[in-house]
């Protein structure tokens, strides 16, 4: 049962939602889906099912409603850290290092199940009403073997130097450089690099590689 609009993502909606069977609130992600997006957000599905870890937003359930796949999992009472850094730019030391060392936690037990987040980033990281980090979307999440992805994904300003270099395979090195990019922003108040063009990868690219 739909109560409200949590949020617009570039994958779809998300929801609070209601089950009444057990009833307790859930958070559910309704995407409009078909052919290979529809087996791609299917196989997010999966991989967060099998990621069972106290700093990883936990799946609980997966199902096909009218054409759109509905992905049910915990609802996280909190903030994102993009809505906690918008109020408190810089974040004390001890409140920084704890977040950060949840994140690592959390990534940890997930290259340890051979599967990279790829897009770590401030709006991908809750912080609830107990200080607990939990990370969400992995939406673009890959598998870690012979099938891959190369370059092009993740969040410019917090991708890896790698990640903009098609032939580059990422794997879970670029989910520990946007963690440091997050602990110097929490830590400093702005990103380690900026640029005029914040739609402009390749503007991104050369901010990466060549300033100081």
């Amino acid at each position: 049962e739909r109560l409200d609009v949590l949020g617009h993502g570039a994958s779809g909606i998300v929801y609070l939602a209601k089950d009444v069977l057990l009833g307790r609130q859930v958070a559910l992600k309704e995407v409009a889906a078909q052919g290979e997006d529809k087996d791609r957000f299917l196989g997010e599905a999966r991989v967060l099912d099998r990621l069972h870890h106290p700093n990883i937003v936990q799946v609980i359930g997966v199902d096909e409603i009218d054409g759109k796949i509905v992905i049910a999992m915990e609802y996280v009472r909190g903030r994102s850290l993009l809505e906690i850094l918008r109020a408190t730019p810089q974040l004390p030391l001890a409140d920084a290092v704890g977040i950060a060392a949840q994140i690592c936690d959390g990534l940890a037990f997930a290259h340890s199940q051979r599967t990279v987040h790829r897009d770590i980033k401030p709006a991908n990281i809750l912080v609830d009403s107990q200080g607990v980090v939990k990370l969400v979307d992995f939406g673009l999440a890959e598998v870690l073997g012979t099938h891959s992805l190369a370059g092009g994904a993740g969040t410019y300003a917090y991708m890896a130097p790698e990640d903009f270099h098609e032939e580059e395979h990422s794997d879970r090195r670029s989910d520990i450089w946007a963690v440091g990019g997050i602990l110097y922003k929490i830590l400093a108040g702005r990103r380690p690099f900026s640029v005029t063009k914040a739609k402009d990868p390749c503007a991104w690219k050369r901010a990466i590689e060549e300033d100081a």
